[in-house]
């Protein structure tokens, strides 16, 4: 998964539950790199996948502040 530049992954907290959303993206292999994965690698894959995180938030904190992270 992508994260935004404003978002540090050392910054998050270990242990605790985040709720977020992401955007993904699909791309179709063609049918020659699959065979070629296939065949030679030894890999079964037929697509590429893309995740961007959108939003991220602390859930199940029990003091009243929330932390809630809009990407852009």
């Amino acid at each position: 998964m992508d994260l935004p530049k404003n978002i540090k992954s050392v910054e998050l907290e270990k242990g605790v539950v985040y709720q977020f959303t992401f955007d993904s993206n699909k791309a179709p292999l063609n049918k020659k790199v699959i065979e070629y994965l296939q065949k030679e690698k030894e890999i079964e894959m037929s697509a590429i996948y893309q995740f961007k995180l959108k939003n991220l938030e602390l859930v199940g904190d029990d003091s009243s502040e929330s932390t809630d992270v809009e990407i852009e």
